[in-house]
C-alpha cells in the first residue's frame, strides 16, 4: 500500500511541478527526511525507500533544492552529531542500498547548489566516507544497477568537490586517502561500456531485447485493484491542478480502503 501511494504522490508531483514548489512553505520538508531515520524506519525498511523516492521527486524542485539546506531536524545534534538533512539521508541509504542508484541522482542535485554548509554537512556526518567505502562494497550489489549507481556516486562527489571552498582541504584529504577514489576519479561518470569490461571503466548490462519481456504474473484481484487504481492516479494528474488539489485526499483515502477490503 505505501509503495503504491508513494507512486501515485510522484507521479502526481512530476505532472503537476508547481506543487512540490508549495511543499517547503506548507512545513512537509523536515517531515520528508525525519521519516528517513523514524523509529519506524527502523522496523519498516519499506519507509526509508519511500521517504527517498518522495525527496528525489522533490530534488526536481528548484524551490525545494534551495530550501533543504536550511532544514533542521529534531534530536539531529544529538543523534546524528549534526543537523540537517544529509545524516538521515544517510541512515535511509544505509538501511536501502538498493535505492543507491536514485540517492547519488538526487545528492549531485543538492551538492550543485554549492551551499558550504552542505559541504560540512557531508563531511561531518560522514556521508562521504560512506559513498567511497560503498565504491568497492558487495552491499552496491543490492542496486538495481550497481554499475549506473557507482558511477552515480562518483559524480555526485565530483560535483561536491568542484562547488566547495570553504571545505575542500578536508574533502580532499578523505578521497585521498580512498583507494577507490583513485581508481575512479579520472572515470567519465557517464562512460557506459556494454561490452567486454575494461579495467578501471564502468560498465553496464546490455538492455533486454523488446522480445525478452518477462511473463506477467497470473491475474488477481488484488492485481485488478491495482490497476483500477493506477488508472485512477493517470486520470488525477491530467486534472488542472484546483481539482487535482481538491480530489488527492479522497484518492489516498480510497487507496487504503480498497487495500484493506
Amino acid at each position: 500500500m505505501l509503495e503504491l501511494v508513494t507512486t501515485a504522490l510522484c507521479t502526481f508531483l512530476e505532472a503537476q511541478p508547481n506543487l512540490a514548489d508549495q511543499v517547503p512553505q506548507l512545513g512537509f520538508l523536515p517531515k520528508v527526511f525525519q521519516s528517513m531515520r523514524s523509529a519506524a524506519a527502523q522496523s519498516n525498511n519499506a519507509i526509508p525507500k519511500s521517504a527517498l523516492q518522495v525527496w528525489c521527486c522533490l530534488c526536481r524542485s528548484a524551490v525545494c533544492l534551495r530550501a533543504m539546506p536550511s532544514v533542521q531536524l529534531v534530536g539531529g545534534v544529538q543523534e546524528g552529531g549534526v543537523g540537517g538533512c544529509l545524516p538521515a539521508v544517510m541512515a535511509a541509504l544505509r538501511g536501502r542500498s538498493d535505492c543507491l542508484q536514485l540517492g547519488a541522482e538526487a545528492l549531485d542535485r543538492l551538492f550543485d547548489l554549492g551551499e558550504e554548509d552542505l559541504a560540512a554537512q557531508a563531511i561531518d556526518c560522514g556521508l562521504i566516507a560512506f559513498l567511497l567505502e560503498l565504491l568497492e562494497s558487495p552491499h552496491l550489489l543490492a542496486a538495481d544497477s550497481p554499475r549506473a549507481a557507482v558511477a552515480l556516486v562518483v559524480k555526485a562527489i565530483k560535483t561536491l568537490q568542484a562547488k566547495t571552498v570553504r571545505h575542500a582541504d578536508r574533502l580532499n584529504a578523505l578521497l585521498e586517502a580512498s583507494q577507490a577514489w583513485k581508481q575512479y576519479k579520472d572515470q567519465l561518470h557517464d562512460l557506459f561500456i556494454q561490452s567486454a569490461p575494461i579495467a578501471g571503466y564502468l560498465t553496464c548490462t546490455p538492455p533486454i531485447p523488446p522480445s525478452h519481456h518477462p511473463t506477467l504474473p497470473p491475474s488477481t484481484p488484488h492485481t485488478h485493484c491495482t490497476y483500477i487504481l493506477h488508472l485512477a492516479s493517470a486520470y488525477l494528474i491530467t486534472l488542472p491542478l484546483p481539482s487535482s488539489l481538491f480530489l488527492l485526499p479522497s484518492f489516498c483515502l480510497t487507496c487504503i480502503f480498497i487495500r484493506l477490503c
